[in-house]
């Protein structure tokens, strides 16, 4: 991987820089509709439910639609433990990013600058990087096995942050122990995060992608090539339909999103929005620091893999992780504060700001960060 072909896949990929330009047309609308009052108040909410309940978990069922074939499984398994290294830890230090803000905005917050909307940002650059069928197909599988622990902290964490009461220094006794919260471990108190459709697709999809390691499971002709067989759990290449059906749906994941944040932000005033400190904190934790800090993590296992000889993670592996984590905030996080009435403002402008600044911080990970972890020759080029 050469600087001059970094260059041409970031900066002249015109695949990129629409996603971008698409999201904050977008979010433009959803604003312009909430500012003419072209539909009547609260619709935001309804695109957030069709988004959490429909369009979010075929977004994750869709994900692991992918061949098993073509990696080593060292550094498959290294991969996904990578990835719950890094969401579990920040998952619950984050929030003391923001220990002067109230209780509210520091879970919110929090939320906002761990989890990343990785499958709409990096593929782009990742598909001009490296353009080849094989290629694409591995991608599909590096990205698909370390969004994992992404799936599984977007619906159960991230769930918690949101739903849960909470108790602010500012309340009295009485509202404090009215409020007071303690996970019950029956089946009312976990039933809000078995019964989240993210965290159902999510584990079926697993589910079906491992048992493509079942010898002889793949007997099934594909409808694209009937002279290849493919494993009896990839539904979506002998069932006629299936795969259209779900990559049509998952496709509205982020659009329905971007709607709602056009919404939520044309509830306040851009001179507002501009002048809050806060919300320009958030993204400059989200696009610059979280991201060294997995950079760190994954130079970490690089090396360990290298000099104990046990795993190789290669230099692919590493941007197509890289270009998940560094980008912008997850928009299911909108989706979650609107429903739940948690900071939908803060949350709505920081995601939009996210966003809007990855049209610098997104081209100089991909880029400078790339060509710093091939001077640290710990990843397989």
């Amino acid at each position: 991987m050469t600087f001059d072909k970094l260059i041409d896949a970031t900066f002249k990929n015109f695949a990129f820089w629409s996603v971008l330009i698409a999201a904050l047309l977008i979010i433009g609308i959803g604003y312009f509709i909430e500012k003419k009052k072209i539909i009547p108040s609260g619709w935001e909410k309804v695109l957030s439910r069709l988004d959490l309940v429909i369009a979010i978990p075929a977004l994750a069922l869709n994900s692991f639609f992918v061949d098993k074939e073509g990696r080593d499984i060292g550094e498959i398994l290294i991969i996904i433990l990578a990835g719950f290294v890094f969401y579990l830890p920040m998952t619950f230090l984050a929030k003391y990013f923001f220990l002067k803000s109230n209780m509210s905005r520091q879970l919110s917050l929090s939320m906002v600058v761990v989890l990343p909307a990785g499958l709409f940002f990096g593929f782009p650059i990742l598909n001009a990087a490296f353009p080849g069928p094989k290629d694409e197909a591995t991608i599909k599988i590096i990205t698909g096995v370390f969004q994992i622990s992404f799936w599984i902290f977007l619906a159960t964490a991230a769930q918690h942050v949101f739903t849960k009461p909470i108790v602010e220094k500012t309340d009295d006794l009485a509202v404090a122990e009215k409020r007071k919260y303690k996970l019950t471990w029956n089946w009312k108190g976990i039933k809000p995060y078995i019964s989240n459709p993210v965290l159902g697709a999510s584990l079926i999809g697993f589910i079906l992608w491992v048992m493509q390691f079942i010898p002889g499971i793949a007997f099934v002709p594909s409808l694209t090539d009937p002279n290849k067989l493919v494993s009896i759990t990839r539904f979506d290449q002998y069932i006629p339909g299936f795969g259209k059906v779900l990559s049509l749906v998952s496709t509205l994941a982020a659009p329905l999103a971007w709607l709602a944040i056009g919404v939520t932000v044309g509830k306040v005033a851009w001179k507002v929005a501009l002048k809050q400190k806060i919300v320009w904190y958030v993204v400059a934790l989200k696009n610059f620091i979280v991201p060294f800090i997995f950079f760190l993590i994954m130079a970490f296992f690089a090396w360990i893999g290298k000099v104990s000889g046990g795993y190789p993670i290669s230099l692919m592996a590493y941007m197509a992780v890289m270009s998940i984590v560094a980008s912008p905030t997850a928009t299911a996080l909108i989706s979650y504060a609107i429903l739940n009435k948690r900071e939908p403002e803060l949350v709505s402008q920081s995601i939009s700001f996210s966003i809007m600044l990855s049209f610098i911080s997104l081209p100089i990970w991909m880029v400078f960060g790339t060509m710093l972890a091939i001077q640290m020759n710990v990843f397989v080029g």
